[in-house]
Parts: structure tokens; sequence; C-alpha cells
């Protein structure tokens, strides 16, 4: 066959041929599943549960009884907060899930013999020394003593060589942990303390600084909006058309996603640069940007300066819970926090939606890579041994989900789910929570 009819059938041929390699491979799953017999794809779960509890309501209902039984010897306040929770009598819940989250990242990391959990935590405290020396001593006193206009002026490759006679500067770990000895008994070391000062202020204020220390959190300092320049652009010089510059480029070769996303470090300086603001329910990401002066019959969100309300997450999700839990390298209670709200955060975060930055509380500078934190948390967590089983996990039992910790029994019902968006598997999965059998239908077809 020749022209658009030929094209199709060679089309469809190779989509029956992938139909029959699927079906061959389904068939034989089960059978590849238990020749998994190495150390590597073998877990002995511990308090007396099998793998196949996992899966199923009796067996969750076994792990919830160990976990109530395990918070319970850990911390007995606690675990009557957690109870009269659970049963709908207790007020502050965000409190609580700090309080908890702990606990909880304790124990799923000892259901699925998770050492990596705990090493992930401690890189994650020796991380907060740069993040400390980047809020204590660059954005608060670097780039004030030497502004932009000032730090233009340094060279700073002739900096960063008397910088290593004291350290190695391309490296922000060794360079945060030297200023803090100096800042300890600063008053001995004034002309290294300065040395610093003007190098930093170099590397964050300067464009060659930029690109010498791009990705480095040391110099991430926040930036002010300009709503009418939100995206760097120049002129190519033909035809009126425009360009990002060198350093924002990225040429797309295939299909492949050419934005990697937040790396770990980045994460951790996004949550810690959120001011966690649901300790003073102004968590806005969340619940939208509420009007300084509500007028009756008004506005129920600020708008910002395109017009665009500023709802926050469709799903409410506990953003700043997230974030503050983050920030102490809990990212197994992190997720649980996610979970409560968006179990499908496989499909939504980076590149999906932005509605809780554009509420940020950060109007004037740059909000919080809200995005962007939530994915890598997920791929912090499935990049673990076992960290698919442990995302699967939290769809059927999550402790920190106090009204539904464990999928509820059969009701009988059936409900019909037109459309398989973001917004009906999300409602697919919502209902099997409640766990009532749901059927799909995509344009009428089941």
């Amino acid at each position: 066959m020749k022209g658009r009819a030929g094209l199709f059938w060679r089309v469809g041929k190779i989509h029956r041929k992938a139909a029959r390699f699927s079906a061959i491979t389904t068939l034989h799953l089960s059978n590849k599943v238990k020749e998994m017999t190495t150390p590597v794809t073998t877990l002995n779960l511990p308090f007396g549960l099998t793998f196949a509890d996992l899966y199923h309501r009796e067996g969750l209902l076994k792990l919830d009884q160990v976990f109530l039984e395990f918070l319970q010897i850990r911390n007995k306040d606690l675990s009557g907060q957690y109870t009269r929770a659970r049963q709908g009598e207790s007020s502050g819940e965000s409190a609580l899930l700090l309080s908890l989250s702990p606990l909880v990242n304790q124990f799923i990391g000892a259901l699925f013999e998770e050492e990596a959990a705990s090493s992930l935590r401690q890189e994650h405290q020796k991380f907060a020394i740069i993040l400390e020396v980047n809020r204590q001593f660059v954005q608060r006193v670097a780039i004030k003593q030497y502004p932009a206009s000032i730090a233009a002026s340094f060279e700073g490759a002739s900096l960063r060589q008397v910088l290593e006679a004291y350290t190695n500067p391309d490296d922000e770990q060794a360079l945060a942990e030297q200023i803090l000895t100096w800042l300890a008994a600063s008053e001995n070391y004034q002309s290294e303390l300065d040395l610093a000062s003007r190098y930093t202020a170099w590397a964050v204020q300067t464009e060659e600084g930029q690109r010498y220390h791009r990705g480095q959190s040391l110099y991430a300092v926040p930036h002010k909006l300009d709503s009418d320049h939100l995206i760097p652009v120049e002129p190519t010089g033909s035809h009126g058309a425009w360009q990002l510059p060198e350093g924002h480029r990225r040429l797309r070769d295939g299909f492949s996603l050419t934005d990697e996303g937040l790396s770990r470090e980045s994460t951790l300086h996004q949550a810690h640069y959120c001011i966690w603001c649901h300790h003073q329910g102004k968590d806005s990401c969340s619940k939208g940007l509420k009007p300084k002066k509500p007028e009756e019959g008004g506005e129920r969100f600020q708008k910002n300066s395109f017009g665009a309300p500023l709802v926050g997450c469709p799903l409410e999700q506990k953003i700043s819970e997230m974030n503050e839990v983050k920030s102490q390298g809990l990212s197994l209670a992190a997720l649980s926090i996610i979970m409560i709200d968006n179990p499908m955060v496989p499909a939504t975060g980076h590149r999906i939606c932005n509605d809780c930055m554009k509420a940020c509380i950060y109007q004037k500078q740059d909000p919080v890579n809200i995005p962007g934190v939530e994915t890598q948390i997920l791929k912090e967590v499935l990049s673990l041994p076992w960290g698919v089983e442990i995302y699967s996990l939290l769809t059927r039992w999550n402790p920190l989900n106090f009204q539904r910790p464990v999928l509820l029994p059969d009701s009988g019902y059936k409900v019909l789910v037109v459309g398989t968006g973001p917004a009906g598997f999300t409602l697919a999965h919502h209902r099997r929570g409640f766990a009532q059998p749901y059927e799909w239908r995509i344009r009428g077809r089941r």
C-alpha cells in the first residue's frame, strides 16, 4: 500500500505487535516475580507481616495495628492525640502532622529495611550548613556590604586564588564550613571574612559568578519579580525575533526532557526558603491569597498583575507542612503528607501546575518552587531500593491521613468515571479509598 493508507497500515502493524508483546509480558509477569529470589529483590518484613499483607485490606489492618502499637510505645501522649484525631475529636492537624512525621518516617523506613532513608536524612543535615551560611552570611552580610555595583568590579579569579590558601572555593560545603569557623571567632578573622564577603558577593551578583557556580545553593538568592520581564530575552538581530540568553537555552533532541528539575540540594534550599506560613494560618499556596481587606460580596482571592485570581493549589495540598518536614530530611514522611490530598502525585508536580507558586506569600520576589520540591521528594523515594513499593503502599495505607488511613470495605456500589485526565483518575483513586469499585469510560468506550 502507498500513500496515507500505507502509512496507517504500517502504524497499525506496529501497534498490533506492541499489543501482543504487552499481552505476553502480562501473562508471564507473575512467573517472573516468583523467580526473584536474590537478596536485592527479597524483602523480609518485620512485625510478623508478609509482603502480601500490603496488598489487601485485612493485611493493611494488621499493619495499621502494628503502627498504633509502635506509636504507643514511642510516645504515649502523641499516641493519644493521634487516636483522637482519627476519631475526629482533635484540632490542630498541622501541628500533629509535624509531631508524627519523624516517627512515621522511622516506621516506614524500618518496615522496608530502608537504611538508605537514614543516610538520606544525614545528607540533608549535612547540607544544612550550606543553607545556614547562605542565609546568615551571604544574604545578610556579603551582598549588603558589597552590592551589585561594587561586586561587578571584583576579579573573581583573583579572589578565588587567595581563598584557595584556606579551602577549596569550588566546594560549597568546604567553603561554608570554613566561613562558619571564621564566624565563630569573627574578631580574629576580619580579613578572612571580608575576603569571603567579596567572593560570595561577586559569585551571587555577577553573570560570570553565576555561570561559574551555577546550581550551587550557597550562591542562590531570591530576585525581585518584574511582571513585565518574567522571561529574560534578547534580540537575535534578524527579522525582529527574540531568543533566550545563552545560559538559559536548552536544545531539544528528540523527545527527551530538557529540564531535569531540582537537584536534592536545590530542593532543600527551596524547602528552607519557604517560611512555613501554615503556623500563622496564611499558607496561601494551599488555600489561595485572600484579600487584605475582604469586602462582602467582593472577590474571594487577590489577583496578580495579569488579572489571574491567586486561588492556590486546586487540591488544597498541605504544602507548607510538606516543606517543613522536607527541610528536616524526612522524605518518607513528606511524601506521606503530599499523598493525603494528592495520591496521584506522579502525574502532578514539576512542569504540570504552578497555581501554588502563583499564590505563594512571596509576591514581590521569586516564589518557592513548590512543584519542583514535590517532584524531587517523589523521585528520592522512588530511587530507594523499595521506593516503588513504598509509594504503592501509601496509596492504600497512609497513617497521616487521619480521616481514612486504611481502605474501607467494599460498599457494593460502583462509580462511573468519565474521562481519564488528572481530575478523572484522582477522583477514581479517592473513590477507591472508599472501597467502591469503579469503571472507566473514555469517549463512550469501556
